[in-house]
């Protein structure tokens, strides 16, 4: 029988690579706001997608068990993320800034609302040029250019890094510091590999040893106890630990 090849799409022709340590540190330094931060934050962390990411709801964050529990939107897969300490605190901000919302209400309405409705195209382009360029890892766009002539079309690439980079550098730095492929596919949702993936889960207790050993991305990060960063027991509280310690210096 005939096998039919599909005809590989621009992105797949470009095998993407991971971040390294001191691109993740100097992408997170050069974040133009919370919304970013958060992004590159989750990014790394938790090894999701970006539009998981964006369509993120406060119901998934669960600051007395210290995890994130979704269903990813591509595997659909239920996942339980363990919360890294830093990326813990700024969500606890975000959470302190945002006053009453409802349970299932995003923690970025907008950005949710925007990809919904038109798509990752924005932010991903955003993240190119708001981030990746300032921050010399890949070359103006030459989008406004002309493009019609072959030789244009010929030379149009696509860069090896993006936002996707993130994720690769979690699982790249996972495997790097002692955790398994198991404890890999567990955090990033992943479902191929093996049939019996899908009814395999890890005990939270291996997968907070695993994220726990990733590096630190927020250089002079100040990690606060967990008893003074629970948000139950710390409303009204004017200095509230979710504020990054030096992060935006």
């Amino acid at each position: 029988r005939a096998t039919v090849r599909l005809k590989p799409s621009k992105g797949e022709r470009v095998r993407k690579r991971p971040f390294t340590l001191a691109e993740l540190r100097l992408i997170y330094q050069t974040a133009p706001d919370d919304f970013w931060r958060y992004m590159v934050l989750g990014g790394f962390y938790t090894s999701q997608r970006m539009g998981d990411l964006l369509c993120l709801t406060w119901d998934a964050v669960d600051f007395d068990a210290n995890v994130l529990s979704f269903t990813t939107s591509k595997t659909e897969r239920d996942v339980k993320i363990p919360l890294r300490p830093s990326f813990r605190a700024l969500l606890w901000k975000l959470r302190t800034q945002a006053g009453t919302v409802a349970a299932g209400a995003p923690i970025w309405p907008e950005q949710a609302a925007a990809y919904q409705a038109r798509g990752s195209g924005r932010f991903s382009n955003e993240f190119y040029e708001s981030i990746l360029m300032p921050c010399g890892l890949v070359p103006p766009r030459t989008h406004h250019a002309r493009k019609d002539t072959k030789k244009s079309s010929a030379e149009r690439k696509v860069s090896p890094i993006s936002f996707h980079s993130l994720r690769h550098a979690h699982i790249s730095l996972l495997k790097a510091t002692g955790g398994s492929q198991a404890v890999a596919k567990e955090l990033a949702g992943h479902s191929s590999d093996a049939i019996n993936d899908h009814y395999t889960h890890l005990p939270i207790e291996t997968l907070v040893t695993a994220i726990n050993q990733l590096p630190e991305v927020i250089a002079r990060y100040e990690p606060v106890s967990p008893a003074s960063a629970n948000p139950s027991r710390n409303r009204g509280k004017q200095n509230h630990p979710g504020d990054l310690q030096a992060a935006d210096q």
